[in-house]
């Protein structure tokens, strides 16, 4: 018992230690100071990112411990992933259910990404060098409201972004930074296809194409109808990645 906690300090030691590195996150920002994690799994550190903020004890495993939860966890998503996409299928038009094996793969690609986001029902913002991108969960509806995880992405891995020991955020209780966030991303590639002045029948195409649902349920009739052209302009813009 006692090596077996010796060697579950020694194998975490580094991350103990304070991270001298500048977060593109803290450039942003004058009066809040993020945390990272150093992941220690290269080519799994998007999960070992993902299970440092969903599980508090996480980072007192040992290396052997983490590679086994990291690929119980990835068992568990392939597992139950046929049963969600068939209720949510509906509103995920950008992911199809044929590529969900390659979850269990350690190369980790876009697409599964979008896919863990989706079956986690999450929010991501992805620090990449200068860039922020944003990873909105599609599960039912697409909102900036939801859950959200914030990961930096460098030297080719994945870190988790940490406030207060904290790395899932809500917006009921962070809009102070998640708002500047938001605000930040980038939307001018579709100033290019000047989709304001769309007629609404040419926005539903465009919708279509990137994959976006054109349709609602009524409360008024318990039916489906169109959205409006505001409710379309929206969707595509927190869509954008």
């Amino acid at each position: 018992m006692l090596s077996e906690l010796i060697t579950c300090i020694n194998s975490n030691y580094e991350q103990f230690k304070i991270n001298n590195n500048i977060l593109n996150i803290n450039k942003l920002f004058t009066d809040i100071t993020f945390n990272n994690i150093e992941t220690s799994l290269p080519k799994k550190s998007f999960f070992e990112s993902l299970l440092y903020i969903f599980d508090k004890k996480f980072i007192y495993l040992s290396t052997e411990q983490k590679i086994e939860k990291i690929n119980d966890f990835k068992k568990y998503i392939v597992f139950n992933y046929p049963g969600y996409y068939r209720k949510y299928k509906d509103s995920l038009k950008n992911i199809k259910n044929y590529s969900y094996d390659s979850l269990l793969e350690d190369k980790i690609t876009n697409v599964n990404i979008k896919q863990l986001i989706n079956f986690l029902d999450i929010n991501l913002y992805l620090f990449n060098d200068n860039n922020i991108s944003i990873y909105f969960s599609e599960r039912e509806l697409i909102s900036k409201y939801k859950p959200t995880i914030i990961m930096e992405y460098k030297n080719y891995k994945y870190t988790p972004i940490i406030l207060n020991k904290n790395g899932l955020y809500s917006y009921l209780e962070h809009s102070n930074f998640l708002e500047i966030l938001y605000n930040k991303l980038n939307w001018e590639q579709f100033n290019n296809f000047n989709i304001t002045k769309m007629k609404v029948a040419e926005l539903r195409d465009f919708c279509e194409t990137l994959g976006i649902e054109t349709m609602k349920h009524s409360d008024k009739t318990n039916k489906k109808i169109n959205k409006t052209k505001k409710e379309l302009l929206n969707n595509i813009k927190l869509l954008y990645i």
